[in-house]
């Protein structure tokens, strides 16, 4: 960032912005006008203190706060003066741009296979790029008040992100956004305009030590926090932003400081980026299945894409899990590169489209930089390189304080250009913003409606969950999760419950879960279908252990049953002591032999397995001990993963055991040993896979 205070356009004087500072015939400013500049902060602390955060925007309350926020101050300030047809700024040729994204964003949702799951967030897309002039003029109407305001947010964040890290002792600080990589993403597209005061105080005309003080404090805090995330996405932003902003100062010894922290945080780095390059990082393995997974899902559909917000809910088919590395049960929500979900989900024509745009609104930005320097502008910039950065590590921008993190720094490279104009807005413009703000208002709200339902559901008794289900299924009924949870809810499986359940799963694309609850209920209420469902959660999932469990017992009834029982006892040896094996002990043996010939599994897991297996004791023996799964917990939640939703807190069922049995069985699933070959868990339905 410059050390000077030179301006584009504007001096700063409310007198300047006609139709922007609210004054009234005796030259005083209206409340409205002087709460405007605290408009960024304000947005900020709600999205990132809750309404946005990771946990926060998968509840009811959370997600419509959020909605309404969005929707109100689009609704009050929008339209004035008139960015409305051009939010970003992009010029009389670069708007058309926006609307053709906005176009193929559309026809890629009507093509998707799962069209719910991005309904949402493309209304939230929008009020969010319609909010860029506003909170521009925010930024405009007072400097300083804006400036400080955001700045303060960001160090209390952090501040309350440490405090919050050291308290309970967790490896990493996260909260309050849910996740490290989320913090460390968010602070650091915030922290060129959190240093801002320390500028303004030592260079501009509104200089002071509170303010000084202000500037170093929160950036300080967001940098220690940014380095106990030890997130090397945020790292590296963070080290790209001073070595810029090295480049843009005047200042010499600032721009010494600058490079210096540049080149320190480059150096920390260096550990990590050799561990990757000689392939020792687990973290980079894992990214590796995601990017050919999404590579992979994009070739099938290259041109339209999956569907917005699809990621989650196809994404599992085209990955390829490796054992050691991917856990069993993973729920993978994002492909963790933003470029690479936008291609997965909009095709060629989207991601082109907004890398065009992105493209065109930095060049514009940069171009009105060169003209004329202004602090404020090369703080936006700086923080949108930042976001961008993150981006490439991370595609978890669905949890909205990433956004509108991004807006905010939009908003502050838009103020210094914004037109001064005394004319009033037209009422044309604001009349159709309003119109789409009500729409965005009649789409959300059914959607918002079915979410408390949905959260009012958790936390009643069993007549008054089914109750809350049957509403939120009325006010949204393709969305999958609410039937599936509807489905489970029943004493002894029905053919109803069963249709039901195969409904959510076919809703869901490809959601392991509820494929596995789909084929559960086939199994238990002898539909047809069980089987087919049964083999398609096996291809969701394919480590998990109790797909091909219950595939013995589906229909169409299995030809080959020795292959089936041997994955699903790689997958997890503890089933080898479940009692449903009396009376099919000869099928038990079959596949504990049929694994000890079986290469690709390492050779000491083997034998440890027949040995166990010698040692069953006949009979089912009196303690009985259950396996469940599904089951779900803030941690490991395929509700909050896959469909932004708070977790249930039980399980879909469970497997006897006889607790004897259990004892004779101490070994971890083959699927966590890196030894073990992946082929073998790549078959199309539950059976074995290709042997290495």
């Amino acid at each position: 960032m410059s050390g000077t205070s030179g301006m584009s356009g504007m001096s700063g004087t409310p007198g300047r912005w006609p139709g922007l500072t609210g004054h009234g015939p005796s030259g005083r400013k209206n409340s409205g006008e002087r709460l405007r500049p605290f408009l960024p902060a304000f947005l900020l602390a709600l999205f990132a203190g809750y309404a946005g955060t990771f946990v926060g925007a998968a509840t009811g309350a959370g997600a419509t706060l959020g909605h309404l926020a969005l929707a109100l101050v689009l609704f009050t300030l929008g339209g004035r003066p008139g960015l409305s047809s051009d939010p970003l700024g992009l010029g009389a040729r670069g708007r058309f741009l926006l609307a053709a994204l906005a176009l193929s964003a559309l026809a890629s949702l009507f093509a998707s296979a799962v069209p719910r799951a991005g309904r949402a967030g493309l209304v939230v897309a929008l009020l969010i790029v319609l909010l860029a002039p506003v909170v521009a003029r925010a930024f405009a109407a007072d400097r300083v008040r804006a400036e400080a305001s955001v700045s303060a947010v960001v160090g209390l964040i952090a501040a309350f992100a440490l405090v919050a890290w050291l308290c309970d002792a967790s490896p990493r600080p996260a909260l309050p956004l849910g996740h490290h990589g989320l913090l460390a993403g968010w602070l650091a597209i915030l922290l060129p305009l959190a240093w801002l005061p320390a500028v303004r105080s030592v260079k501009g005309p509104h200089g002071s030590l509170p303010l000084l003080a202000l500037g170093v404090a929160s950036t300080l805090l967001g940098v220690v926090a940014i380095l106990a995330t030890r997130s090397a996405a945020g790292l590296a932003a963070v080290v790209v932003e001073a070595g810029v902003s090295a480049l843009w100062l005047r200042d010499r010894r600032a721009r010494r400081a600058l490079a210096l922290a540049a080149l320190v945080g480059a150096l920390a780095l260096a550990p990590r980026a050799l561990a990757i390059l000689a392939g020792r990082d687990g973290s980079a393995t894992v990214r590796q299945v995601y990017l050919e997974g999404g590579l992979q899902g994009w070739a099938e559909r290259p041109l339209l894409g999956w569907g917005p917000g699809s990621t989650p809910w196809t994404l599992a088919p085209h990955l390829t899990p490796v054992p050691g590395a991917n856990p069993p049960g993973e729920a993978v929500g994002e492909l963790h590169a933003l470029p690479l979900t936008l291609g997965y989900e909009l095709g060629i024509a989207g991601f082109l489209l907004a890398l065009a745009v992105t493209v065109s609104f930095g060049r514009k930005r940069w171009l009105e930089e060169r003209k004329a320097h202004d602090p404020l502008r090369s703080a936006g910039l700086l923080g949108l390189l930042g976001g961008a950065l993150v981006a490439l590590g991370s595609g978890a921008w669905s949890v909205t304080a990433l956004p509108i993190a991004a807006l905010i720094a939009a908003g502050a490279a838009l103020a210094p250009g914004l037109p001064i104009s005394p004319h009033p807005p037209r009422r044309a413009e604001r009349a159709i913003l309003r119109v789409v703000v009500v729409a965005a208002v009649l789409i959300l709200g059914p959607l918002d409606f079915a979410h408390l339902c949905y959260d009012r559901a958790l936390g009643t008794d069993r007549a008054g969950s089914i109750a809350a289900l049957d509403t939120a299924l009325a006010a949204d009924p393709s969305f999958p999760l609410y039937r599936a949870r509807r489905a489970a809810y029943r004493a002894n499986a029905t053919p109803r419950d069963a249709e039901s359940a195969l409904r959510a799963a076919r809703d869901s694309g490809d959601v392991g879960p509820l494929w596995l609850l789909a084929g559960q209920l086939g199994v238990e209420a002898r539909r047809p279908w069980s089987g087919a469902a049964l083999d398609r959660a096996c291809r969701a999932a394919p480590f998990d252990a109790l797909a091909p469990w219950l595939r013995l017992r589906a229909l169409p009834e299995p030809t080959d049953t020795v292959s089936i029982a041997a994955r699903a006892l790689l997958a997890e040896p503890q089933l080898a002591a479940a009692i449903e094996w009396q009376g099919r002990e000869n099928l038990r043996r079959a596949a504990v032999a049929r694994i000890e010939r079986l290469p690709g599994v390492d050779r000491g897991w083997r034998r440890a397995l027949v040995e166990g297996a010698s040692r069953l004791p006949a009979g089912r023996g009196e303690a009985i001990s259950y396996l469940t799964y599904g089951a779900e917990t803030e941690n490991g939640s395929f509700s909050l993963h896959w469909f932004r939703r708070r977790p249930w807190g039980a399980y879909l069922g469970g497997v006897a055991l006889s607790s004897e049995a259990v004892a004779a069985i101490e070994l971890p699933p083959a699927t966590r040993l890196p030894e073990t070959s992946g082929r073998l868990f790549a078959s199309a339905d539950c059976r074995l896979g290709d042997r290495p």
